[in-house]
């Protein structure tokens, strides 16, 4: 069984971005607005600061209460604020917050995550402006490792609008056979056995396991748990797999990067 790591694909994309940022005239400037009562955003946000200084992006993390009309009134002067070029709500919001609301506020072209509305409409419709970053994650670590989508059978299981959602239709964009299931789905163990290729984002540690699966298949997990004394991803590997994604240091590895990815095509998307 392969472990997939994301460190190659990593290091050529960083170069990539980074000499894309290097040609920009301006230093570029993101807000992180944090909800500070979950600890897993102060990580993420932290993550974010360190690869911006390495990127030469100057990066604002805003901790706020989690009272709606605090983020709406952020969210109004960020989306006038010409010197500011990137948003991210961190998430999890607090669940009294109408979380579809404050996401939709934001102006499109600022949307690091990729999840406004607008744009998930734009990946539906074949656009792939701005995507979600893990989703994209996902989608780099198997280009990266030179496999084609085209003709698989693949199955994504999770069904969320950052994750599971969006890596279905760029799975359907590289002409893939794809089903989407999720926590709720019946017979999922069953249907395991019938797929090349499974994408998984489900957000329960070791939910997935992979005995299941067909001999020879590949996984991509999107999972991140700490789980007693140490790191697991939602999905139990098993040597029958042809491959399967590192965790820590697969996906993870690539998701906040093409935060910055968004950035530049938001600003791009910004100036049409």
């Amino acid at each position: 069984m392969e472990i997939w790591d994301g460190k190659q694909i990593y290091e050529k994309e960083f170069a990539r971005l980074k000499n894309d940022f290097t040609s920009i005239d301006k230093t570029l400037k993101i807000v992180i607005l944090l909800n500070k009562d979950d600890k897993s955003s102060e990580f993420y946000a932290k993550a974010i600061v360190r690869e911006a200084d390495k990127l030469n992006v100057k990066c604002d993390v805003l901790p706020l209460e989690q009272d709606e009309k605090i983020y709406l009134d952020k969210i109004k002067k960020l989306n006038a604020d010409n010197s500011v070029y990137g948003v991210l709500i961190t998430r999890p919001l607090s669940k009294k917050l109408d979380e579809n609301k404050i996401l939709r506020a934001l102006k499109p072209s600022k949307d690091l995550d990729g999840i406004h509305p607008y744009n998930l409409g734009n990946l539906l419709s074949g656009d792939e402006m701005m995507i979600p970053n893990t989703a994209l994650a996902m989608i780099k670590l198997v280009e990266g490792h030179n496999l084609s989508l085209k003709g698989k059978k693949v199955l994504i299981i999770g069904r969320s609008i950052s994750v599971g959602k969006p890596v279905a239709l760029l799975v359907l964009n590289r002409d893939a056979t794809v089903t989407v299931m999720h926590s709720k789905s019946e017979n999922l163990n069953e249907e395991l056995k019938n797929y090349d290729v499974i994408f998984v984002a489900i957000g329960k540690p070791h939910f997935i396991d992979s005995k299941y699966m067909k001999e020879g298949a590949i996984v991509i997990d999107g999972g991140i748990h700490y789980l007693e004394d140490k790191i697991v991803g939602d999905v139990k590997p098993d040597e029958k797999l042809k491959a399967i994604s590192k965790v820590p240091g697969g996906v993870g590895k690539l998701t906040t990067l093409y935060l910055f990815e968004n950035l530049l095509r938001g600003v791009k998307y910004g100036q049409q």
